[in-house]
């Protein structure tokens, strides 16, 4: 097959050299795209990033985050799954995820993080409650009352507070776990049947059912709030350019709060 004709006046493609040149230039394209793909991916500016959120994370606050990272970072995709702390660190050691944000946690010894921002705890407690009225509490006021954990608000944080915080106090909380979210969690303090703890970020985002029979109270640890810390936790064998892009951005973040 003749690709291209000789004549004294130069070389000139037959049918299937035109054909030959259009397949040899997308070629060339293709392998100069795959190239420039390459190297933005190297410099984290392309691929792909999957974050786990603990279910307790108010709706929209690490988004609020990630809002400029993914506004410089229009190529890079990020992807996320949702789940309790104990998995997602789970997904992290098995490499299922790049990133966690969970409420406190220990560091195994072959991952790194920091907070990336603090809660308030606060008290839900029914109106009839004699407390209900106080300005501020302190956790020894709440030693007698039956404490009411929900799965969606930052209940593994908030037992191991709560925990901790009480028994300093010498006393064993009184605990019942519901499997149900934190809209229904008040439902059942304003009902008088315990008090829940939540952070405020999640009285922003709460129902308004329900809440003419409740009053929030801030609880104190004696000068301070007492707060839950949420944080960014990652493999530190993980060479992925996005993520220590991310974790730099989100240094940048939290110097800003």
């Amino acid at each position: 097959m003749e690709l291209f004709l000789r004549s004294p006046s130069g070389t000139t493609p037959t049918p299937a050299g035109v054909e030959f040149i259009k397949a040899t230039q997308d070629i060339l394209n293709r392998v100069a795209h795959m190239r420039d793909v390459a190297w933005r991916a190297g410099r984290g500016e392309h691929g792909t990033l999957t974050i786990g959120l603990q279910n307790c994370i108010a709706p929209g606050r690490v988004l609020e985050l990630l809002r400029s990272f993914r506004s410089d970072n229009p190529d890079v995709e990020l992807l996320f799954s949702e789940g309790s702390r104990d998995s997602l660190l789970s997904d992290l050691d098995l490499c299922v995820s790049d990133l966690a944000v969970v409420t406190d946690a220990s560091f195994a010894n072959r991952t790194s993080g920091f907070t990336l921002w603090s809660e308030q705890i606060v008290a839900a407690l029914p109106v009839a409650h004699p407390l209900a009225h106080q300005a501020k509490l302190f956790w020894h006021d709440l030693q007698d009352d039956i404490f009411l954990i929900g799965r969606d608000n930052a209940g593994e944080g908030i037992k191991e507070l709560l925990l901790r915080k009480l028994r300093r106090q010498g006393s064993v909380p009184r605990l019942q776990f519901h499997d149900i979210g934190s809209v229904r969690i008040l439902a059942l303090v304003a009902e008088g049947m315990g008090i829940g703890l939540l952070t405020d970020a999640w009285i922003r985002v709460r129902s308004g059912l329900a809440l003419k029979n409740i009053r929030f109270v801030d609880i104190s640890d004696g000068n301070s709030p007492s707060h839950l810390d949420y944080m960014a936790i990652w493999r530190n064998d993980n060479t992925s350019p996005i993520l220590k892009k991310l974790v730099d951005h989100f240094y940048a973040e939290r110097a800003r709060v």
